[in-house]
């Protein structure tokens, strides 16, 4: 009699549900103590506004983040649970002797464990629902949401999990595997941007990962957001609601691509590929190649931060691609140990690690050698529409000019300015001992740096960045032609001391903006506040000290001439008020921004005798003079 062939069999899907009750087990017992559980203990010292964050906010944070971890972590055990035959060639070669197609042996095995997640969030979303309704909140939209976000970041999780068992033939690296691509993209940005910001001058190291979409934990954790939605009436928060429902599911979605794919590398599998670090065999250069990089990356950085004796330049870049070089060796030899699974390969593998090591070497030298033009490259004035150097925005014509001669300046003194840096590393060069008159010493800058960041918008909306460290000294500061010279100019151009985001100083601030004000002195603990009137006026004085050049936004270097120059009193003026540059809403504003006057303030030193806030009790020293 023909044996029958089956799609879906019942008696594999039962079994995986009896057999490994403990992963959807704990998986509902942990959202059993953070649902309804919590709720309820909570809901008896709760009012009904308390009610309305706990069944609101709470559940929704709940799956904003508790949501993305347990996905995360039960999707690997339910995949490594349900396909653990595939890691042992006899479970494997049984499994498959079976009469059941590897489509329904796949489909039997894939349902029972996503049916460990899904049944749980149908089971908690009834139980929460009906405790909320006993407690007298029950907030079933809320629920509803918490129950297609988990459950879509389930889909998604458990969908990419199953997929990576399909890769390896090994149990022990299937987790490693999985949770290594979850965090893959942002980690190689992180890694690669470190070593642009050595081998590339002006590299701008960027905060935000761009490839976080890759990453999901990382997306999901950024992009799902609890929001308060107040009432129109009375501006009271009601209603919560969860940002982010759509990327989880472009996830969810992507988890079925995923499931797809991953049936049809099962169609394929050999059997005896159990064991195996990597199972589908046109996979095994790009894993042991791609180890290699990794590992250039990871240990070479390592190795250059441990090692690197702290120079910049030509010596950092060379260092740092013998660390690459380094680094990758122990990768390839690793990657092809686990692959062979040998340790004799040093003499098979070496014609590989040749050609990995030249493919290194010539992109790091590229890169080093400005190949690519990054480094040399301004923008042409006539497509900027505006620039932003450390918060000093402008669409000024001559001030965009202004900015890129301070670029071009610094691009073509490159070489000086790393040797530059690279001498000043001795700290008993860089400053020099100042004596205050009561015979005190302090340590002033004789050499110094400067960090800034080039951000060009441009009529495309494409931006350019840039980011460098200048070397700082009076001789430099001396000569106009300088590129600490030129942006000692920018950082101090009375035209920009009041721009949007410099200093918390809004552009548009006014004279009836300021509300109040303190003044510390030197030598008093405690700040003198100020009435509105005297801080109102202290702000029209020391606007015209800005105007006429007379007060610093910032000291660049803090030499001799900062400590003799800069009064030990620091103006503290709060302000408040609605500033269109920060926002379209019409809402009220506040904040405050601190100067300190200096010798050429005249304006401010005369509103401060006039105002009587110096005195005998309140002195007028500079910053030397008050050295106690």
């Amino acid at each position: 009699m023909q044996s029958k062939t089956s799609y879906f069999n019942y008696t594999v899907f039962r079994e995986n549900i009896t057999r490994f009750w403990p992963v959807w087990g704990g998986y509902a017992f942990i959202w059993m103590i953070a649902l309804p559980f919590y709720i309820f203990s909570q809901s008896k010292e709760a009012d009904s506004s308390s009610l309305v964050y706990l069944t609101g906010e709470y559940v929704l944070n709940t799956a904003s983040v508790l949501g993305v971890a347990l996905a995360m972590i039960f999707g690997i055990l339910s995949a490594m649970a349900v396909f653990s035959y595939l890691f042992q060639t006899r479970s494997a070669g049984m499994f498959h002797t079976l009469p059941i197609r590897r489509e329904g042996l796949f489909l039997s095995n894939y349902l029972a464990g996503l049916g460990f997640l899904l049944a749980p969030n149908g089971l908690i979303f009834l139980l929460t629902l009906g405790m909320e309704a006993l407690i007298g909140g029950a907030n079933a939209s809320a629920l509803l949401t918490w129950f297609l976000v988990v459950s879509g970041l389930c889909v998604f999780f458990y969908s990419f999990a199953v997929l990576c068992a399909m890769f390896t033939g090994s149990l022990l690296f299937h987790p490693i595997l999985y949770v290594i691509l979850n965090f893959l993209a942002v980690g190689i940005e992180l890694l690669v941007n470190g070593a642009l910001s050595v081998l590339l001058f002006g590299f701008s190291f960027q905060r935000a990962p761009k490839t976080g979409p890759l990453s999901p934990p990382v997306e999901l954790l950024t992009r799902l957001k609890v929001r308060g939605v107040p009432d129109s009436a009375t501006g009271e928060v009601k209603r919560f609601v969860l940002e982010g429902g759509g990327t989880v599911a472009i996830y969810a979605a992507v988890g079925v691509v995923l499931a797809v794919l991953a049936l049809l590398f099962y169609r394929k599998r050999h059997t005896e590929a159990a064991g195996d670090v990597v199972a589908v065999a046109f996979l095994k250069p790009v894993f042991q190649y791609g180890v290699s990089f990794a590992a250039a990356l990871s240990l070479g950085g390592m190795f250059f931060v441990l090692f690197h004796d702290g120079s910049i330049g030509w010596n950092a870049a060379w260092a740092l691609m013998l660390y690459l070089l380094a680094g990758g060796f122990v990768g390839y030899y690793v990657a092809e140990m686990l692959l062979k699974k040998s340790f004799r390969v040093f003499r098979r593998g070496l014609r590989g690690y040749l050609v990995f090591a030249g493919v290194m070497l010539v992109l790091a030298a590229g890169m080093e050698l400005d190949l690519f033009g990054y480094e040399s490259h301004v923008p042409d004035a006539g497509s900027i529409v505006s620039v932003e150097i450390n918060q000093s925005k402008t669409k000024d014509p001559a001030k965009i000019a202004q900015a890129l001669a301070v670029q071009k300046s610094i691009v073509s003194e490159k070489r000086e300015i790393e040797s530059t840096l690279s001498r000043s590393r001795n700290l008993a060069d860089a400053y020099q001992e100042l004596k205050a008159p009561n015979g005190e010493v302090v340590k002033a800058q004789k050499q110094g740096s400067y960090a800034l960041k080039i951000q060009y918008t441009l009529q495309n909306g494409n931006q350019v960045t840039r980011a460098y460290t200048v070397p700082v000294n009076r001789k430099l500061l001396a000569d106009a032609s300088s590129p600490a010279a030129r942006l000692d100019r920018w950082v101090n151009d009375p035209e920009l001391f009041f721009t949007s985001g410099r200093n918390g100083i809004p552009a548009s601030l006014t004279t009836e903006n300021i509300m109040s004000g303190s003044i510390q002195y030197s030598h008093e603990g405690q700040p003198v506040n100020l009435t509105q009137q005297q801080a109102r006026t202290l702000y029209a004085a020391i606007a015209a000290d800005v105007q006429a050049g007379a007060i610093h936004h910032e000291w660049i270097l803090m030499d001799e001439t900062y400590y003799a120059s800069v009064y030990a009193l620091d103006i503290k003026l709060d302000y408040s008020g609605r500033f269109p540059e920060w926002g379209e809403s019409n809402e009220l504003q506040a904040g405050s921004f601190s100067i300190s006057p200096e010798l050429a303030s005249r304006n401010t030193v005369a509103a401060l005798k006039n105002l009587g806030l110096v005195d005998e009790t309140h002195l007028l020293r500079t910053r030397l003079e008050s050295i106690n």
